[in-house]
């Protein structure tokens, strides 16, 4: 029988789970946030309200779009935000698992770095090497009185 799973993760910013949900192939206009939390449904009827939401109902209106569990969602997946501003995945253990919220990690470190870099104004490229997507960044560095590149990021998933 399934149940509603409680998964800590360290993810904390609302724009990078965004934008990591989309990179797992959800819809961007599926995915709902929340300053308060709002009720979403679980397998077990617990009283669960989250702040990023994405409703059992696109699951199964998106079959051929996203992979999951089973067939059929029968739970919202949910993520509360807590009083340290870390998420906890609140998620429906026949849907998702841990590696799938390991994946979802992922691609929240990848949108996160990205984000710092935009916000301040690096320039990145981004590739896949073995299958894993990677971000590079070449920032200048005051050496001296003089300029000089290092590439001080590369982020390997």
């Amino acid at each position: 029988m399934s149940h509603t799973l409680d998964m800590k993760t360290t993810m904390n910013d609302p724009e990078a789970l965004t934008r990591a949900l989309v990179a797992m192939g959800i819809s961007r206009s599926a995915i709902e946030l929340h300053k308060q939390g709002v009720p979403i449904e679980t397998y077990d009827n617990k009283k669960v309200n989250a702040h990023v939401v994405v409703r059992k109902d696109w699951f199964n209106k998106n079959k051929d779009k996203i992979t999951i569990g089973h067939n059929y969602a029968y739970s919202d997946l949910g993520f509360v935000q807590g009083a340290d501003g870390s998420y906890v995945a609140k998620v429906d253990e026949s849907n998702f698992d841990q590696t799938w919220v390991n994946k979802l990690g992922t691609h929240y470190n990848i949108e996160k770095a990205k984000i710092v870099l935009d916000e301040k104004k690096i320039k990145y490229t981004e590739s896949v090497e073995s299958g894993l997507p990677v971000i590079r960044a070449t920032i200048p560095l005051k050496k001296q009185n003089r300029i000089v590149n290092r590439n001080i990021i590369s982020f390997k998933s």
